[in-house]
């Protein structure tokens, strides 16, 4: 692991900057964001959040998260949610959450929810929904219940 508060880049088009000094690992051009981490994600990066990490992704960037994670998606990135991880998404982005996760889906974006999980859906956004998972759909937003899947 290495302590890591500059700007550095994983491969030719993707990159992350740290918000604050912490620990973090990189492993095959991943960023592995470790409890409380803040980490900005911009052009395909792959990030893996645990424990409460911030993560900021963007531009086509895909992020797993894990165990309270936060995070902010935009513009065509994806994200996986486990874990009671929190989701707030922006301009086409795509979440699957899963395990109690929470996602807030703005702006076209299009939302997976399975088991326990729970969504709030605005601004055209598309939610499928599958094994009992729950949804408010504000105005303008389109909802499908869709029959048991397991996609993990």
């Amino acid at each position: 692991m290495k302590k890591l508060n500059k700007r550095f880049k994983v491969s030719e088009d993707a990159e992350y900057e740290l918000i604050d000094e912490t620990t973090i690992r990189i492993t095959r051009g991943t960023v592995h964001a470790f409890p409380w981490a803040h980490v900005k994600a911009h052009g395909n990066t792959k990030v893996i959040a645990y424990e409460g990490a911030e993560i900021q992704a963007r531009d086509n960037s895909t992020v797993i998260a894990y165990d309270k994670a936060i995070v902010w998606v935009y513009d065509n990135s994806t994200v996986k949610a486990y874990d009671k991880t929190h989701v707030l998404t922006y301009n086409n982005s795509k979440v699957k959450a899963y395990d109690k996760s929470t996602v807030e889906a703005w702006d076209n974006s299009e939302i997976e929810a399975y088991g326990e999980s729970y969504t709030q859906a605005y601004d055209n956004s598309l939610v499928d929904l599958y094994n009992n998972a729950t949804v408010r759909a504000m105005p303008g937003s389109s909802l499908r219940r869709l029959q048991t899947k397991v996609d993990k």
